[in-house]
């Protein structure tokens, strides 16, 4: 029973490199909730910035490019952790997204 507290261990690590437990909720809590922002303007975020990279910041869309490439530049230049952007190429062609 040596993993259990080994998984602790591995947690506090993850939760102390993201900040503490309260940074980490409240990034995982922002990032949900600019998931679900897509999901539910899809349709109308399709009709403003088709076949376009967007990157959605708490609820809002920050940043808009052709390339990943430029919306790279443009999230940097915005200033904002990485962490909490999200980041999603809007197309119709249907495509599987690990993150």
């Amino acid at each position: 029973m040596a993993a259990a507290p080994r998984m602790d261990h591995e947690l506090e690590r993850a939760l102390t490199a993201l900040g503490g437990r309260r940074k980490a909720a409240e990034m995982f809590r922002r990032r949900e909730q600019s998931l679900l922002y897509i999901q539910d303007h899809f349709e109308e975020l399709m009709q403003r910035y088709p076949e376009h990279w967007v990157a959605i910041y708490d609820s809002e869309v920050m940043a808009a490019a052709l390339t990943l490439a430029e919306l790279e530049a443009e999230v940097v230049a915005g200033q904002r952790d990485a962490s909490e952007v999200v980041v999603r190429h809007l197309t119709k062609v249907p495509q599987v997204n690990f993150l």
